[in-house]
């Protein structure tokens, strides 16, 4: 049918990075059937990959109207929201989304890094700490651990879970920049 055909070539757009083609194509979809959440949601990958926020909102919202318990499409909509500046709402879309989903360890990392970034760092490290028993391979989460000790001024704690995220990727760069800053001598998170 048409609305699937549009749909597909949306996606396939949207994989290689054509985000307006893809717009266009699920604009037609979404003329079409006008009633279907994951056309909605695909429009707002393929807004945000233009970096249009403003418009991959309001997408996903459509989404979520269609389909309120569609995890994938709460955690657009945090993400989204954290970039918007909107953090206790990204925060209450990431732990709507985790009730709905409770074993997606990205999940638990993004609501992490929210949580760092409200100030709230012990709550931050249990959440990257579940996400790591998910998926304890993941550089990113400690990474995010790194930076949670850094806020709450344990450096040499930090210094240990950058290394963890060398020995998975020697050449992460903001693991190696972390790094530098705590061996600074202004530093002032080493204990």
């Amino acid at each position: 049918d048409g609305v699937a055909a549009y749909r597909q070539l949306g996606i396939t757009l949207n994989e290689l990075a054509r985000h307006s083609e893809a717009v266009q194509a699920l604009n037609r979809a979404a003329s079409l059937q006008p009633d279907h959440g994951p056309t909605y949601l695909e429009r707002a990958r393929a807004a945000r990959g233009l970096g249009n926020n403003p418009a991959a909102l309001y997408d996903v919202e459509q989404a979520l109207r269609f389909e309120p318990d569609n995890a994938e499409a709460l955690l657009l909509s945090s993400a989204v929201k954290r970039l918007m500046g909107r953090r206790e709402e990204a925060l209450a879309d990431c732990e709507r989304a985790l009730q709905l989903d409770p074993d997606n360890w990205s999940l638990h990392n993004n609501r992490g890094v929210l949580l760092d970034e409200l100030q709230r760092q012990e709550e931050a490290l249990a959440s990257f700490e579940r996400s790591l028993a998910l998926n304890p391979d993941n550089p990113d989460t400690f990474l995010n651990i790194g930076t949670a000790l850094v806020g709450l001024k344990r450096g040499k704690d930090a210094l240990k879970k950058y290394d963890e995220v060398l020995a998975l990727d020697p050449s992460d760069i903001a693991a190696l920049n972390a790094k530098g800053i705590i061996a600074s001598p202004n530093c002032s998170t080493t204990q």
